[in-house]
């Protein structure tokens, strides 16, 4: 239908992503965007009197279908409640 509707090969794409603990606030993950395969590894820190402190680090591009090649990725969080 993308095609019929002038889309082209910027229509639709199925997308989804998974991750699994493998250790204690450890985590791998892959995720498939529609055009790429990224995948990564997270750790989750805690300190005390802190929230939780995410690092996550990765490869994007897998599959080098867009983009330059694969990159390097990564990404710090943390959580709070107001």
């Amino acid at each position: 239908m993308d095609t019929d509707s002038g889309k082209g090969k910027y229509g639709t794409y199925v997308f989804t992503n998974v991750a699994y603990e493998v250790a204690n606030s450890f985590n791998i993950i892959a995720d498939w965007n529609g055009l790429n395969l990224n995948a990564g590894v997270s750790k989750t820190f805690r300190f005390k009197g802190l929230p939780p402190i995410a690092v996550t680090l990765g490869l994007a591009d897998l599959t080098k279908y867009s983009g330059d090649g694969v990159r390097i990725i990564g990404a710090i969080g943390t959580g709070f409640q107001i």
